[in-house]
């Protein structure tokens, strides 16, 4: 079996990277990706290198990690199967990357990429296309970081989780999520601590919205709520590209499934209980209104 055949019945071939180069004008044998393995918590590259494009994320997933100026190790976001990991030819990157799980990744040879780069706007669309994507979803959790608190954050982590991994939708309404790194990264991502996480899923398991099955797989029984705990506007929690079912299908079938419309459907961006602050009359010190 040739690479284009592997490209055809791999289940991330309809990555922006993958179908660019199955529509390439010319993809010699030569230049074929060849399959790198990496071991969890094993680095690919760090701060200050140029590794170019590396190639594919087949399998596993890649921390993004950079180091504060106090010396505290961060996460700043994660790579996922079907991602393009590595930068353009030449360009130095700001992180460190490293393994989060076990993981393959299509490797690509430097200098037939450079060339593809040079020659061949169908590449060249599709890696500008993946960095695109890969961007967007770093600003998302940026965001996340830095307007929600600690517990909204690790809703919204877990919620995110879906759009990384089919969920299980079960007869009853519930569903069952998939996180995909350990409870070390979930917690460096949200930037808080895994203590903090085991309070809030005990929390939540007690009032019987969450129930931690085993490993890492949570059922979630009332997915809206979860939702609206997490202070989260729909589209931004289904991803821009999502390549799996989302949370959001899931809820939208439980609407149906109840004979309630999309549009009769609650919105679960605004967070109850915060309203506009009363004006202050700075002559008199008093509030109006």
């Amino acid at each position: 079996m040739c690479y284009k055949d592997n490209c055809l019945v791999c289940k991330h071939n309809q990555s922006d990277i993958c179908r660019s180069i199955r529509q390439m004008k010319r993809t010699p044998v030569a230049t074929a990706p060849t399959p790198y393995r990496l071991s969890e918590n094993a680095m690919l590259f760090e701060v200050g290198d140029k590794p170019g494009l590396v190639g594919v994320l087949k399998r596993g997933y890649l921390r993004r990690e950079r180091l504060t100026r106090e010396g505290d190790r961060t996460v700043i976001g994660l790579d996922l199967p079907g991602d393009l990991v590595g930068e353009l030819p030449g360009r130095t990157v700001k992180y460190t990357l490293e393994a989060a799980t076990d993981c393959e990744i299509c490797h690509f040879e430097p200098s037939a990429v450079e060339r593809f780069i040079d020659e061949d706007a169908v590449f060249r669309r599709g890696v500008v296309a993946a960095m695109d994507e890969q961007l967007l979803r770093q600003l998302n959790m940026a965001l996340i970081r830095g307007a929600l608190s600690s517990r909204e954050r690790i809703l919204a982590f877990l919620l995110w989780a879906s759009t990384m991994i089919p969920c299980e939708p079960l007869p009853d309404g519930s569903v069952v999520i998939s996180v995909p790194v350990g409870r070390k990264d979930w917690a460096d991502l949200c930037n808080t601590s895994m203590e903090t996480i085991s309070r809030l899923m005990t929390e939540l398991s007690v009032a019987g919205i969450v129930t931690h099955l085993e490993g890492k797989r949570y059922r979630v029984q009332d997915p809206a709520r979860l939702v609206e705990m997490a202070g989260l506007d729909d589209p931004f929690f289904t991803d821009t590209h999502p390549r799996h079912p989302t949370l959001l299908t899931a809820i939208n079938a439980v609407s149906r499934k109840n004979g309630t419309s999309e549009a009769e459907r609650p919105k679960y961006g605004a967070r109850p209980g915060r309203t506009k602050p009363p004006e202050v009359d700075h002559g008199t010190g008093k509030t109006q209104g």
